[in-house]
């Protein structure tokens, strides 16, 4: 019996639902419904009560829908998602399968990423909303604008800079547990180069044992500290990190610094005078005339026009 055959009816049918979550090589596999451990194309789906699927939609609309998908607050994958967002993105496939009237088939329910999370203390639930596959027909960047900054981000397909060739590769010394560490390598970093000014601001810095990345907000010239957005979750002094500079997206640090002028996808010379607001003669003076006495000017030239 198929598995069609076994499903005539939705209401009579009482399918099991195994969740497959994937992290890079790192796999993950809860069942609900049952107290026995499923073994599917080498994966053991383990119990869990609160494993659940919830409404699934489907629609002719550019943008994706979302799936929310319910498990244990203290199953492996929920711990993933504290206190931050998992070091890489996690994928979620939902089989469905009839034990009883379809055995051996299993068919492809749900195939999405988790996009964000949400914990209730009350119920130990952890509540995971699901972007389906879908979602990579949707538009990922804005269009292109006129804009004296690149609209490419550094290192990314657009830019075609090498990261690995501006790489920093050091152990943190100060900072675990915080979101300021500090190694000698990073005083150094851009010694040498066209543009070392604020050398990590804007980059990226990764825990090699962990694969978490964390991006770079600040970072002084020549100092031997950069500051974080967030903190790394088990970063311990002494670990390997590979720091990555930044980009302003400028012309003096496009140029100088990574040589990639002729890929630069930006206006360096797009007039910043606005003619709605600033005269296109260079009247400074007329430009920084208030509102009010601009009204009242032109109230004042009209009522002497009908004198």
């Amino acid at each position: 019996m198929s598995i069609a055959d076994a499903e005539a009816s939705s209401y009579n049918s009482d399918p099991v639902l195994l969740f497959l979550f994937v992290m890079n090589t790192t796999r993950w596999g809860y069942v609900g419904q049952d107290v026995e451990t499923y073994t599917y194309n080498g994966t053991d789906y383990m119990p869990d009560p609160y494993v659940s699927l919830g409404p699934v939609s489907q629609s002719l609309a550019e943008r994706a829908t979302d799936i929310e998908i319910e498990i244990g607050s203290k199953s492996e994958v929920a711990r993933l998602f504290v206190p931050y967002m998992p070091p890489e993105p996690v994928f979620v496939r939902v089989f469905r399968h009839l034990p009883d009237g379809a055995p051996g088939e299993y068919n492809v329910e749900v195939i999405a990423e988790v996009v964000s999370s949400q914990f209730d203390e009350t119920t130990g639930v952890c509540t995971l909303t699901a972007r389906q596959i879908s979602k990579d027909l949707d538009r990922k960047v804005p269009w292109c604008v006129y804009s004296t900054m690149c609209n490419y981000a550094v290192f990314g397909a657009g830019c075609q800079v090498d990261r690995e060739a501006y790489v920093t590769v050091t152990n943190i010394v100060t900072g675990a547990g915080t979101d300021t560490l500090g190694s000698p390598d990073f005083a150094t970093a851009g010694v040498g180069n066209g543009a070392p000014e604020e050398w990590f601001r804007g980059g990226s810095v990764i825990h090699v044992a962990t694969r978490e990345v964390r991006f770079i907000v600040a970072h002084d010239t020549n100092s031997p500290n950069i500051k974080l957005q967030t903190p790394f979750r088990d970063l311990k002094n002494g670990d390997e990190v590979r720091a990555y500079p930044g980009c302003s997206r400028l012309r003096t640090q496009c140029g100088p610094r990574y040589n990639n002028l002729d890929r630069m996808l930006a206006f360096p010379w797009h007039p910043s005078k606005n003619p709605y607001t600033q005269s296109v003669y260079g009247n400074q003076a007329s430009s920084s005339e208030s509102t009010d006495k601009k009204v009242a000017r032109l109230k004042q030239g009209v009522s002497n026009s009908g004198n």
